[in-house]
């Protein structure tokens, strides 16, 4: 007789209402019943007995899909040993003229500026390695432990060396911005005509709003952020929206994505809960419920479809796969105010106990240009999600890839789960969401085996 085992990983589910066999490596969903379900787990954990006349069809079907006596599918790992970044990161200030409650920063609490030849080393690095691994363009990006607008000198001299640099080297300059959209109309008529890509932190309306993101010096934010968001609109500038969902704010984030989808029009737009570090530590902001959060990320969702915007959560990532969940994973080049290089955006500072995982490097001084620690970038390089063994048997692996290894690092001493965390329960039923939803709309990245062709009975596929 011959023996049947399974070639890839199955993962079986119910989601509302659909039965579901999920093959991510193999790229293949098929609707099941419990009897085809039943014959996936078995052959699984070992126990298959055989065929018989009841299961044969199944099996036929497995093995035609590659499930079965198949050829296992290799795992990409990303990366290939060699640090050449071709992206930089840079943390101009943590300066910031807000005080957001919670943030993951502690932002303006310890304001540094970085130097120019900081930036130039960096921008000099990136476009430099471009050049030799010919990828034919280079990327520099603004991000934040305070506001980078605040260092509004060093950043528009940075942007018109870079696009300069570019145009020397035979390149492109991708620039991108992540800005608390605290801005005059001047530097924000500046970033629409000279910064690619743009993503502005709002979390929802006014009120709430100035509540969680008042000003340093006191007031609100809203009108300003608002001005920002409506100028880009108009001129046409590609820009996104990220909001961060506290208890406070989780009931109006329907209607606020109602109110931006309607009056601005965003690219996209990231919803993210709280999560309990830097400035959200110590105040005690409480984050909503995980049933709280995914009941208004699905309201949202809902109406941001019907304008064509995509809302998104950082963990649920299908149909796309990989074994990390970012850059940090020894390919990320990040350089903070004071010239320390991150793996991490959000762990941006020495005194956090994290830095010693996620700090690798540091401008030289002497020696005018960054030098790098290799057995910490090869300790990077680690974060894989094959490297965790609770996320073994989820069905999440390949897309979340173990989340974000700085969230894992504060919540477990060593960054190693040993139970689903609140994060991990959002990231499995919006995944399992995403999987539904291939199935009814007949997703061409995935081979979907549907009701027609349902193996083992009758299935229910809407």
């Amino acid at each position: 007789m011959q023996p049947y085992a399974l070639t890839t990983e199955v993962f079986c589910f119910e989601h509302l209402g659909q039965h579901v066999a999920y093959a991510p490596l193999k790229r293949v969903l098929l609707v099941v019943n419990s009897a085809a379900a039943n014959i996936l787990a078995q052959l699984a954990n070992g126990t298959f007995a055989g065929p018989d006349d009841q299961n044969l069809g199944v099996l036929s079907t497995l093995v035609d899909l590659g499930l079965v006596n198949g050829t296992p599918e290799e795992v990409h790992q990303d990366g290939n040993g060699q640090f050449r970044p071709t992206n930089t990161t840079l943390f101009l200030t943590s300066a910031c003229n807000l005080r957001c409650v919670y943030c993951y920063a502690s932002g303006g609490d310890k304001p540094r500026h970085m130097t120019w030849p900081v930036i130039k080393a960096a921008v000099d690095f990136v476009a430099e390695n471009a050049k030799v691994i010919e990828t034919g363009s280079f990327g520099l990006s603004f991000h934040g432990g305070g506001e980078p607008t605040i260092a509004w000198e060093m950043l528009t001299q940075a942007t018109l060396y870079a696009r300069q640099l570019a145009v020397d080297k035979g390149l492109k300059c991708q620039c991108a911005l992540a800005t608390n959209g605290v801005l005059s109309n001047a530097q924000a008529e500046w970033i629409a005509a000279n910064i690619d890509d743009v993503n502005v932190s709002v979390d929802g309306l006014e009120e709430v709003h100035n509540q969680l993101r008042p000003l340093r010096a006191g007031g609100g934010s809203f009108a300003a952020v608002f001005r920002t968001i409506q100028l880009l609109s108009r001129a046409g500038r590609p820009f996104g929206l990220r909001m961060t969902i506290a208890r406070d704010n989780v009931a109006q984030v329907p209607e606020a994505v109602r109110f931006f989808c309607q009056a601005a029009s965003p690219r996209v737009i990231h919803l993210e809960p709280v999560f309990r570090c830097g400035r959200c530590a110590v105040e005690g902001v409480p984050s909503p419920s995980i049933e709280e959060f995914l009941s208004v990320f699905r309201v949202a969702r809902d109406i941001a479809d019907q304008r064509g915007i995509h809302l998104y959560y950082s963990g649920a990532r299908f149909p796309n796969i990989a074994t990390i969940f970012c850059q940090a994973a020894g390919m990320s080049f990040t350089v903070v105010a004071d010239g320390n290089v991150t793996a991490c955006y959000e762990v941006a500072d020495s005194d956090d106990p994290r830095a010693a995982t996620f700090f690798f490097g540091r401008y030289d001084d002497a020696a005018g240009a960054f030098v790098f620690d290799p057995d910490k970038l090869k300790n990077l390089a680690r974060l894989t999600v094959d490297k965790i063994p609770f996320c073994r048997d989820c069905l999440c692996k390949y897309h979340c890839a173990g989340d974000c290894p700085a969230k894992r690092m504060a919540a477990f001493d060593d960054g190693l789960p040993v139970a689903a965390s609140g994060r991990c329960r959002i990231t499995q039923e919006l995944t399992k969401d995403q999987i539904i939803r291939a199935l009814h709309d007949g997703s061409q990245t995935m081979r979907i085996v549907s009701r027609e062709h349902a193996i083992a009975g009758e299935t229910q596929h809407g």
